[in-house]
């Protein structure tokens, strides 16, 4: 089973699974992913790229390379036939840290892949994901294992109420996420990393509100102005510039 849980300084969320849940998940969201971009992208395409990010870490992960620890646990079975008897079982499990940012919109990034797939299957424009064909095959549950562990993770680290918010701006606004420039997700990492934990407590709902409800934010707004006029300034892609912050990401991570 995949699981989430939050970092220590609450900066992001640790993932962890063993090596063929791993390879499962990858092998699913490699298939979820769209294997052309066009000369121009669009920021839906870009959801496509942050998901690819996920895979590289889950790709990395699964080789060791982020780290591994030994769980132990006990299963009560009869091996020999003599009777049952306590058997201790040890496994590896991988893991990787990813940002809290980064990790929402992932998620939300695959739940819009999955029905941009399930409408390519069946070439009609349906709104219900369960009227679609491919909608219960093993691409699609296998892409949904990491949701269901970041909603417990959230449950478990949030009061109801906040909570509730939560879930409601993820299951409401994940398709606002196909009009909105990339840059802001880097604008919403970086700002996390520079709050204290304190801080990053009280934010967990309000950066996905901020994320699925971008386009009334005033710093979105600002951005976006800035990234069209650069765009048109050196005849660009909008996706194809970068945001020009004073500080950017460090290379090692106060997890």
């Amino acid at each position: 089973m995949i699981r989430m849980e939050m970092t220590a300084r609450l900066l992001g969320i640790r993932v962890s699974g063993g090596v063929d849940e791993f390879r499962d998940l990858l092998e699913a969201l490699y298939q979820l992913v769209p294997q052309e971009v066009g000369t121009e992208p669009l920021p839906a395409d870009m959801l496509g790229n942050r998901v690819l990010g996920l895979c590289y870490d889950l790709r990395h992960a699964a080789r060791g390379d982020h780290g591994v620890v030994l769980t132990e646990d006990s299963i009560v079975c009869d091996i020999t036939g003599d009777g049952h008897e306590s058997v201790d079982l040890k496994t590896a499990v991988c893991y990787y840290e990813v940002l809290y940012p980064e990790l929402c919109y992932q998620l939300m990034g695959i739940e819009y892949l999955i029905e941009r797939r399930c409408l390519e299957l069946t070439r009609k424009n349906y709104r219900d994901p369960y009227a679609l064909k491919g909608a219960w095959d093993m691409v699609t549950t296998l892409s949904r294992q990491p949701q269901a562990a970041f909603l417990r993770c959230m449950r478990e680290a949030l009061p109801a109420a906040r909570f509730a918010g939560l879930l409601d701006a993820m299951e409401h606004g994940w398709r606002n996420l196909s009009g909105m420039y990339v840059q802001y997700l880097d604008h919403l990492n970086l700002e996390f990393l520079r709050m204290r934990p304190e801080q990053r407590e009280g934010q967990f709902d309000r950066i996905i509100q901020r994320m699925t409800g971008y386009a009334a934010q005033d710093d979105y707004q600002e951005m976006a102005r800035t990234l069209e006029a650069d765009a048109t300034r050196y005849r660009a892609a909008v996706n194809d510039l970068e945001l020009d912050e004073e500080d950017g990401y460090p290379e090692e991570y106060d997890w």
